[in-house]
């Protein structure tokens, strides 16, 4: 097999001082190294030497769930001293590898398992990035660098690495593997597969959580390919192709579309398909005006910074000739074109997009981005990619630019204020500024990694803005501008518990001191950054850019002065404070603490502090015994394949614990309105498959689950909004015995049943078995778990199962992982409550009854009890009416009871240690008064008896009936009349006989009353 069980979410790695490394339950991290160093923790001989080779200042930072050092730096010693097997002469290639070996006990990654060594210039040295590959094959994302000074001393060790093994030999073929990538991107974009081109695939591994994906950490031999579309340079997506079951396992848009730029060419809003800056070159761009001046000008001022700040020679670092395309308009869609993007070989612009110079500046950072670190445009690595082009963006624009000091720190403040909505992008001072004149330029941007703003990177509707790349870049450019200016600009002079000053000039003069030399701090935060920019593996988190940034400043530190063209820069120990309160204040080695940004929390299983009474589970550590507890069925003719599985293949394998799962299968469609529905029924005993729930029944289970989804786009490459979710899976139940495993008929939602946890969407694909009904859909983020109330099937012979409907037109994913699934009670009570009872209009009503342990006669004194009231034939209970606490016995009582209607009465017992909630409920009806009086109650045969009277309360427009007494307790209707507008009646009745008569007036039942009689009327004819 070529796909490897997922593995679950890591926990966020923490930095600490190298005596804590790798020792858990150590103690604070806040612990000074000499500290530790006294305290007699059992280290490994390895971490001995680090603490020895600083001076006890050794910061590692390392994976928790794993072990692995993912972090070396050197702190305040600014160098970890070369080891005797490291040479200090020869390649930084061969010193760096020499570094993995020596390395390796602590990393877990050697010099065999890396390749592809890339040597980028830093001012203290080199940093040496490696290609991680396992089997041979390249890790997607999987990178690590290694930073070293002239005589080879190690700087500082980053990596993000996967521990992943896959069988390398692909069951699908390289060509199949392009077909689906570029057919899976037509659906999306509303194309002909024959419009797109796929790049030769590209045999890698592939580990999910290196990016921080949502949904479950996947491990899988993939294919690799970039997906492109003829006439639309917007168009270039990375695409992965399961390289095992021939699904798309990932894939995202490599276009940053924000706005960039020395050749000029000018389409004159001449609408074209492609976006090459071969055709309408401008001759001479410095004197032609418009945007293609603008557009070189600005290219110019960039281009400079990077060669005279920072000494860059070009955008790739060997003075790559720089392309733009100026007003472009695609071949459909508006025109004036409203956005600006690096396509990887060049800038194309709409019209008067190059006219701000740090839009420029951003996009072609981007370029420079992806000459040096190769950050991936995904999720946090995207949102550093995207911070980085702020950052260097906003110091060309003040350093090259000129900036009104109201402006500093705003992005984009020179695009146009028109109907793009482009003008004042971000803002880097404050990122949760919402600009008032253009509130729709960019929402709030969190500030740090615990803000309310941070965006989890998808919604509803799948994945947006590559996973947050954009939203979330303002936690790295409040960094940026804290490390520039400090806090003095903040309100009381501090953030988020932080009061500090920034960078310095050469003299030690920070922004806030009189006669600073701002621009040679702000020279001097480009360096820092340019630095870090070499530094950071491909698929880095904030987590690392928190260990580099101040490794970085170190390291400068250890060198200073640093000459560039521009000048020289002195980095010293109050710089490299600066950046780590900076790094500290934003709180950037924490884990976002937002919904979404993680799976959502696993539901209790009780909520009242008592203890689950389980009657049935299945944790499939047993596969034997499983296989006897679920029947799985499923519509596909490959069956074998497409369904659930209690022993589920290597793929399917990914415990919510221990090692054992069922797995459901989303399978990939076969292109025709062929859907699949599989199902797995929760047999109960040997015997049957129903169970019957009491009124504290639930059902728990975890969970994790991946379907297929996608965002769509016009033809002409815009998104148009919708998301759609091809797939997904839900909680079924039926008491009907004869319900088909196969069929939807007779299965009931189990939806409504979900206290926590519940479904995440709807199922659009309309040949879908589940098409528009609420499910499990997306992506989540990896385990949750669900938990049901049967308590409304109490009493009934009931059966549940798991469905999965799949589309014939789904690209599948990697479906549904269950696990640990539980019937269970909660200390489970009984309440008993007044039988129906009927009361006169105006009456009053006692409710009452006794709150008792379940199956025994043992009472609960003090508890509270809650009273809810409805109209009756209505569903909503709304808020208790009343409150009342159990008296010794258990018994409570609710008197005074005054209902104007047929009235519904609820009485509940919340969950409260130890015990479960429990209701019951009663109905007491209401009776109008009927009043009545006779004209006469004596009179001669031939005369008339009038009766009248009042119905309360008001039944305007109904019927009342007068009748006679037949005898033996029947009654007939002699007439009728209709209530008047004040509920009156009044009614005339000639008797026939002489005699005595019993009368009445009858009021009927309505949706509000029962029926009523008014008081007998006996009168005499003579």
């Amino acid at each position: 097999m070529a796909r490897r069980r997922p593995t679950r979410s890591i926990t966020v790695v923490t930095i600490v001082a190298a005596a804590l490394a790798l020792l858990p339950g150590a103690g604070s991290a806040s612990a000074t190294p000499a500290a530790r160093a006294r305290s007699g923790d059992h280290r490994s001989d390895l971490v001995r030497e680090l603490l020895s080779r600083t001076r006890g200042q050794a910061r590692i930072a390392h994976d928790q769930r794993s072990g692995r050092v993912t972090f070396i730096g050197a702190g305040d010693a600014r160098v970890v001293t070369r080891p005797a097997d490291v040479p200090a002469t020869g390649s930084a290639d061969a010193a760096a590898r020499a570094y993995l070996r020596h390395l390796a006990p602590l990393t877990g990654v050697g010099e065999q398992t890396v390749r592809s060594a890339r040597v980028l210039d830093q001012p203290w040295g080199s940093t040496v990035h490696y290609q991680q590959t396992s089997g041979g094959v390249p890790v997607f994302g999987g990178d690590v660098t290694v930073s070293l000074d002239r005589s080879h001393q190690l700087t500082a060790y980053s990596a993000n690495t996967s521990d992943t093994t896959v069988d390398t030999t692909p069951r699908v073929t390289a060509d199949a593997a392009a077909s689906t990538a570029t057919a899976s991107q037509a659906r999306r974009l509303h194309l002909r597969p024959s419009d797109l081109r796929a790049t030769a695939p590209v045999l890698s591994v592939y580990d999910s959580r290196l990016l921080g994906t949502p949904g479950p950490r996947t491990q899988a031999l993939v294919w690799r390919t970039e997906v492109t579309a003829a006439g639309r340079p917007d168009v270039r997506e990375l695409v992965l192709v399961d390289a095992d079951r021939g699904t798309v396992a990932l894939h995202f848009s490599e276009v940053d579309q924000d706005a960039s730029p020395q050749t000029v060419c000018d389409f004159n809003e001449v609408r074209q398909a492609s976006v090459d800056c071969t055709s309408n070159v401008v001759p001479d761009p410095s004197t032609a005006g418009g945007d293609a001046q603008k557009a070189y000008e600005n290219a110019l001022a960039t281009d400079t910074f990077y060669r005279s700040v920072l000494g860059r020679a070009g955008i790739d670092g060997n003075n790559l000739p720089i392309l733009s395309t100026v007003q472009y308009c695609p071949t459909a869609g508006a025109c004036p074109y409203d956005n600006a993007f690096w396509n990887g070989r060049q800038m194309v612009y709409g019209q008067d997009l190059p006219g701000a110079l740090d839009v420029v500046g951003h996009e072609l950072t981007h370029g420079v981005t992806q000459y040096t670190s190769g950050l991936l445009y995904y999720y946090q690595s995207g949102a550093i990619n995207e911070s980085l082009s702020d950052v260097m963006g906003e110091l060309v624009d003040q350093l090259e630019g000129t900036v009104a000091p109201a402006d500093r720190w705003m992005i984009g403040q020179d695009v146009p204020a028109d109907a793009r909505n482009l003008h004042d992008l971000r803002n880097m001072q404050d990122p949760t500024f919402v600009h008032v004149a253009n509130p729709s330029s960019m929402p709030p941007q969190p500030d740090s990694m615990t803000s309310t703003y941070w965006f989890s990177g998808a919604t509803g509707d799948g994945v947006v803005d590559a996973g947050g790349v954009h939203e979330n870049s303002g936690v790295g450019n409040k960094a940026a501008y804290l490390i520039a200016e400090g806090t003095h600009l903040e309100p009381g002079t501090a953030f988020n518990g932080h009061s500090f000053t920034g960078m310095t000039d050469n003299a030690g003069l920070d922004v806030t001191a009189a006669g600073v030399d701002r621009n040679q701090v702000l020279e001097k935060v480009a360096n820092l950054y340019y630095t870090v920019q070499r530094m950071l593996p491909m698929s880095a988190t904030y987590a690392d850019l928190a260990n580099l940034l101040p490794q970085a400043c170190n390291a400068l530190v250890a060198v200073s002065p640093v000459t560039r063209p521009g000048g020289s820069f002195t980095f010293n120990n109050a710089d490299c404070t600066a950046v780590q309160h900076a790094v500290d204040a934003t709180q950037m080695s924490q884990a976002p603490v937002v919904p979404g940004a993680a799976a959502r929390p696993a539901a209790a299983m009780c909520v009242n502090g008592g203890q689950p009474k389980v009657t049935w589970s299945d944790d499939f550590e047993d596969p034997t015994a499983s296989a006897g507890k679920w029947r799985t069925a499923s519509t596909s003719p490959l069956a074998a394949e497409r369904n659930w599985f209690t022993a589920p293949p290597e793929y399917g394998i990914y415990p919510h614990q221990g090692r054992g799962n069922m797995w459901g299968d989303d399978p990939k469609g076969n292109s025709t309105n062929t859907a699949v529905l599989t199902t797995a029924t929760l047999r109960y005993q040997s015997g049957g498959d129903a169970f019957v729930p009491t009124v504290n029944t639930y059902l728990w289970f975890a969970h994790s689950y991946a379907f297929d989804e996608f965002d769509e786009y016009d033809e002409y490459g815009n998104p148009t909004g919708n998301h759609y979710t091809d797939d997904g899976g839900r909680v079924e139940y039926t008491t009907d015995p004869n319900a088909s495993l196969t069929n939807e008929t007779g299965w009931v939602d189990a939806g409504p049943l979900m206290e926590a946890n519940g479904y995440t969407g709807v199922v659009d694909a309309s040949n879908s078995a589940l098409q528009a009904k609420e499910a499990f859909v997306g992506t989540s983020a990896g385990y949750t778990a669900t938990r049901l109330n049967l308590g409304s099937l109490a009493g009934k012979s009931v059966r549940l199962r798991f469905a999965i409907g799949a589309s014939g037109y789904s690209y599948g994913s990697y479906g549904w992982y269950v696990d640990d699934v539980k019937l269970y009670t909660c200390n489970a009570t009984t309440l008993s409550v007044t039988k129906p009872l009927t009361v006169a209009y105006g009456g009053a009503a006692t409710v009452s009854g006794a709150l008792t342990v379940a199956g025994t006669t043992s009472w609960i004194n003090g508890a509270p009890v809650l009273l809810y009231q409805r109209a009756h034939g209505t569903s909503a209970w709304g808020s208790p009416v009343r409150v009342s606490t159990t008296s010794y016995h258990g018994n409570y009582s609710f008197t005074g009871l005054r209902p104007t209607r047929n009235e519904d009465y609820l009485v509940k017992f919340n969950d409260s240690a130890p015990y479960a909630h429990t209701w019951s409920a009663t109905t007491v009806w209401v009776a109008p008064t009927v009043s009545v009086k006779a004209s006469s109650t004596s009179f001669t045969l031939g005369h008339t008896v009038t009766l009248s009277g009042t119905v309360s309360p008001n039944h305007a427009g109904q019927y009342v009936y007068l009748q006679r007494y037949l005898g033996s307790g029947k009654w007939t209707t002699v007439t009728s009349k209709v209530l008047s507008s004040t509920s009156t009646y009044s009614m005339a009745w000639k008797p026939t006989l002489r005699a005595a008569y019993v009368l009445r007036v009858v009021k009927n039942a309505d949706a509000d009353h029962v029926g009523a009689a008014s008081s007998n009327v006996t009168i005499h004819v003579s």
